[in-house]
């Protein structure tokens, strides 16, 4: 119920913020991306520094108690901005973005990976503090709503190039970090990593978003971005099966499934499907112009 909640409310309010964005899309793709991943810190933050003192059900209450007022706010926007959007996806638009969905889908696997395996080797085998894996999954979320916001600040048509290459370097730099870390124990690389995942996320969204806002007219930038919406389900996906998978192959079928490094290598198969797709796309728009 919660997944379903969120994908609606996301695809809508994304519909509503950036259908109208046409020129010079990244700046305010950038301000809307860090203000609105500000939620994400709330909510990590709020059941985290309360989980090792206290029972965390007061968080959840408060965190509750901020969503109706939330829901509250844009149920009065909704009525103040009502117009007519259509929030549809469509097959048709799959073959008009499909390096969108797997740019965007690999990039949050990477997220999810990271947000799933971490926290169970961090509970289990590192035996770290649950108030400690929340911090480090905040800060990943915090320099995400940065990045977004910083490269929004600086980002051009011509220098948008420059956007995917950068989020593969630093998703192949977490990766890398991630598996040392798992090597050696040292906390302060599990951060590390998960500035580096944040930092990676900001460039992808701006890329994504600017292209769609000045590609695409306001009447179909539902169906595409109600479309790319798949893209976060594709992303649970692989972002909890491949590191699975990983683990099978490692541990064997018949042995009982540990996390560690082994698994951890996985995570180079997000940057390296992203290297791939967006090498694809690019020769294939050399070829178009």
């Amino acid at each position: 119920m919660s997944g379903i909640a969120s994908a609606l409310v996301f695809v809508l309010i994304l519909i509503y913020s950036l259908r109208l964005v046409k020129e010079k899309p990244d700046k305010k793709i950038g301000v809307f991306g860090s203000v609105y991943n500000l939620g994400w810190i709330v909510g990590l933050l709020i059941p985290g520094l309360l989980i090792d003192k206290t029972n965390p059900q007061p968080g959840f209450y408060l965190i509750l108690v901020v969503g109706i007022i939330w829901l509250f706010l844009m149920f009065r926007f909704g009525k103040k901005y009502e117009s007519k959007v259509s929030v549809k996806t469509s097959f048709s638009f799959i073959k008009k973005i499909p390096a969108f969905i797997v740019l965007k889908a690999m990039d949050l696997a990477m997220f999810s990976a990271f947000l799933f395996y971490f926290s169970n080797y961090a509970l289990n085998v590192l035996h770290l503090p649950r108030s400690q894996v929340s911090f480090i999954v905040v800060t990943e979320v915090l320099f995400f709503a940065v990045s977004i916001y910083s490269v929004g600040r600086i980002s051009t048509p011509s220098s948008r190039k420059y956007w995917v290459p950068l989020c593969i370097l630093f998703h192949f730099l977490g990766a890398s970090v991630l598996v040392l870390a798992a090597y050696t124990n040292t906390l302060m690389l599990y951060y590390l990593v998960g500035i580096f995942i944040g930092i990676a996320g900001g460039f992808i969204d701006i890329w994504i978003y600017s292209r769609i806002s000045e590609r695409f007219p306001n009447k179909d930038k539902g169906k595409v971005i109600g479309t790319l919406g798949w893209s976060y389900d594709l992303a649970t996906i692989c972002g909890a099966g491949v590191p699975s998978l990983f683990i099978i192959i490692t541990s064997g079928m018949l042995n009982p499934p540990t996390i560690g490094p082994e698994a951890f290598t996985s995570l180079f198969v997000f940057p390296l499907v992203l290297l791939i797709t967006y090498g694809i796309s690019t020769t294939r728009s050399t070829k178009d112009t």
